[in-house]
């Protein structure tokens, strides 16, 4: 059971793979995704610094 799990989560990982080494599009979709996430991280490590100093 546990290892029918983990096939299931690696066939995921390597469709996802396959979709990005393959499609431009997508590719620029998940990086765009990436960097959004990052830069709300910083904005929210920013408030979070400000709120201690202030």
């Amino acid at each position: 059971m546990i290892k029918q799990a983990i096939n299931q989560e690696r066939r995921k990982e390597l469709t996802l793979y396959k979709n990005y080494a393959s499609d431009n599009d997508f590719q620029k979709a998940i990086e765009n995704s990436m960097i959004s996430i990052l830069e709300n991280i910083i904005d929210s490590s920013e408030l979070d610094s400000d709120e201690l100093a202030g």
